[in-house]
C-alpha cells in the first residue's frame, strides 16, 4: 500500500495546483489542503511538510473570510471550516513536536487547546483530542492524556468517528497500561484489534499490534507476543504516527526486563531514538543490572538533567534508578534507600511493583529477612493485580527462599494456567457472569463456561466463588494459607 499512499500525496497536490471552477472552492481547497498535510506528514520525505502546513493555514484562512454557506448538496456532507481547522491545529501540534521547538510547540498546543475548548462534537473533536493526548503521552501528561481520549471515545461513539480513531484507542491503551488500569486495558485493546481493518488511520495498524505485544510481554505469553510483533510488521504501511513511543520497541525492552535478561535489554535499547529519551530508563536498567555503573551514572545524569524536558519517569522514577546505580556501585544501603522512596511511588504501579521487587531482593543479601518479606508482599499484590506472570514469578520465589518452602504451590497452580484462563479467572473473580465475559472477549458463553471448567478443575476448585478468597495470602507466604486457591487477578 506504500505506493497507493505516495500516489495519493501526488495527486491531491496536483488537483490543487489546477483551477478549480466550483462555487465551494474554497472549502475545496481548504479540504485538498488537509490532505496534502496528512500525506506529507506520512511520506518518508517529510521536509516538505511545513510548507504543506503553511499552504493549508492560507486556505482555511480564506475558507474562513467566506460565509461558510456549502453551494454544492454533494459537499454538505463534509466537514466545516471550523471543524478544519480543529483538525489542523491537531497535526500542527503533531508536527511541532517533531521540530522540540519550545516556542512552536507552546503556540502550537495553545492554539489546538483554544480551539477544543470551544468545539462542539464532532469527528473533527475526536481527532483534535487524539492529538493533544499523543502530545501529552509522550510528556509525562498522562493522566490529563486519558481524560482527552475518554471523552475522544464518548465523542467519537454520539457524534462519529474522525480520521484517527485507531490512534485514539491506542494511546488510550498505553495510558492505562501505565496506570495499571488493566481491565479497561484490554477492552480497549481487544476493539481496537477488532477494528484495525476498518480505521482509516491506516499507520495505526501495526501500532495496534504492537500495543498488544506490550501487554503479552508483560504478563509472561511468549507465543502471542511474538505473533503480535509479526502481525506488527505484516500491516505496517508507514512509520508514521501521532504518538511518539516506539511500541515494538517498548515490548522487546519490557520482555527482556520482564525476564531479568539484561543482555538482550541492553540490545533492545540500542534502538532507542533522541525522540523517546524516557526509554532510556531500560538501559540504565540494563547497565546496572551487567554492573556497569560508570556508563550506567553517565546516563543516569543525562536523564536527571532532561528530567521534565524530554525525560518522564513513565518506565521508572529517577529514584528507583538512582538505586540500580548505587547497586551497580556496591553501595548497597544507599541503593536499598533510593528504592525505598521509588516504592512509595504509586503513580505507575508497574514501576512501583519493580521497586518494590528490587527493594525486596536487596534486603535478602543485606540479611534484613523480615522487611524483605514485607517488600516482596507488596510486589505481589501489584504484579497480581497487573497479571505480571514474570515479575510474579521472580517475586514468589525470592519469598519461597525467605520462607524455606521448596516451590510455591499457589504459583505452580497461577503459571498452570493458559493465557485465555487467566483472562476468564480474571473476569469470573470479579463477579461477571459467563455472558459478561464472553461479551467482553468477543467469544461465546459456551467458549466461556469450557475455559472455566478449566480453571477450577486446574486450581482444585469447586466452584468459581471460591476465586479471589485468600489466594493473593498463599501468594505472599502467609502460614495461614493451607488450601490451594486460585490468585485473585490471574492473568
Amino acid at each position: 500500500m506504500r505506493p497507493d499512499l505516495d500516489r495519493t500525496g501526488q495527486f491531491a497536490e496536483e488537483l490543487i495546483a489546477k483551477e478549480l471552477d466550483h462555487p465551494d472552492e474554497a472549502l475545496l481547497r481548504a479540504h485538498i489542503s488537509l490532505a496534502i498535510v496528512v500525506s506529507r506528514m506520512v511520506s518518508d520525505d517529510k521536509s516538505s511538510t511545513a510548507v504543506a502546513v503553511a499552504q493549508a493555514h492560507r486556505h482555511l484562512a480564506h475558507l474562513g473570510q467566506t460565509n461558510g454557506k456549502v453551494h454544492d448538496p454533494r459537499l454538505r456532507h463534509l466537514p466545516s471550516g471550523t471543524e478544519l481547522g480543529l483538525q489542523f491545529d491537531g497535526f500542527s501540534l503533531i508536527g511541532a513536536s517533531g521540530t522540540q521547538d519550545p516556542d512552536l510547540i507552546s503556540k502550537a498546543f495553545a492554539s489546538l487547546s483554544a480551539r477544543i475548548a470551544g468545539a462542539n462534537d464532532s469527528p473533527a473533536l475526536t481527532d483534535a483530542l487524539t492529538c493533544r493526548a499523543g502530545f501529552l503521552s509522550v510528556t509525562g501528561g498522562i493522566e490529563q492524556a486519558t481524560v482527552d481520549l475518554e471523552r475522544a471515545m464518548e465523542v467519537s461513539a454520539s457524534a462519529g468517528a474522525g480520521l484517527a480513531i485507531g490512534h485514539a484507542r491506542v494511546v488510550l491503551a498505553y495510558c492505562y497500561f501505565l496506570l495499571g488500569r488493566m481491565q479497561e486495558m484490554l477492552t480497549v485493546i481487544r476493539t481496537a484489534q477488532l477494528l484495525s481493518l476498518d480505521v482509516s488511520d491506516v499507520s495505526s495498524r501495526p501500532l495496534v499490534f504492537s500495543m498488544s505485544a506490550v501487554v503479552e510481554a508483560v504478563q509472561g505469553r511468549s507465543e502471542t507476543y511474538e505473533a503480535a510483533l509479526r502481525r506488527a510488521e505484516e500491516v505496517r504501511i508507514s512509520d508514521y504516527d501521532t504518538f511518539g513511543v516506539e511500541l515494538s520497541g517498548l515490548a522487546r525492552l519490557e520482555r527482556a526486563r520482564s525476564l531479568a535478561d539484561w543482555q538482550q535489554q541492553l540490545e533492545a535499547s540500542e534502538a532507542i531514538t533522541s525522540a523517546t529519551p524516557s526509554m532510556h530508563s531500560y538501559r540504565i536498567d540494563a547497565l546496572a543490572g551487567l554492573g556497569w555503573a560508570e556508563e550506567a551514572d553517565r546516563l543516569l545524569q543525562a536523564c536527571k538533567e532532561m528530567d521534565g524536558r524530554g525525560w518522564w519517569p513513565v518506565y521508572g522514577s529517577l529514584d528507583w534508578l538512582e538505586g540500580r546505580v548505587s547497586e551497580a556501585y556496591g553501595l548497597s544501603s544507599q541503593a536499598a534507600r533510593f528504592y525505598r522512596l521509588a516504592a512509595k511511588e504509586s503513580r505507575f504501579p508497574l514501576s512501583q511493583g519493580i521497586a518494590h521487587l528490587d527493594l525486596g531482593r536487596l534486603l535478602i543479601s543485606l540479611g534484613n529477612a523480615k522487611a524483605a518479606g514485607t517488600a516482596l508482599r507488596g510486589a505481589v499484590r501489584i504484579f497480581l493485580a497487573l497479571g505480571a506472570a514474570p515479575y510474579l514469578s521472580r517475586a514468589v520465589k525470592l519469598l519461597d527462599g525467605l520462607s524455606g518452602r521448596p516451590g510455591n504451590p499457589y504459583l505452580q497452580a497461577f503459571e498452570s494456567l493458559t493465557g485465555r484462563e487467566r483472562e476468564i479467572a480474571f473476569y469470573a473473580e470479579r463477579g461477571m457472569t459467563n455472558k459478561q465475559i464472553a461479551a467482553q472477549l468477543f467469544v461465546s458463553p459456551a467458549t466461556v463456561n469450557f475455559h472455566i471448567r478449566n480453571v477450577l478443575a486446574k486450581l482444585g476448585l469447586r466452584s468459581r466463588r471460591e476465586l479471589g478468597q485468600r489466594f493473593t495470602a498463599g501468594f505472599e507466604g502467609s502460614a495461614s494459607s493451607q488450601a490451594r486457591m486460585p490468585p485473585r487477578h490471574p492473568f
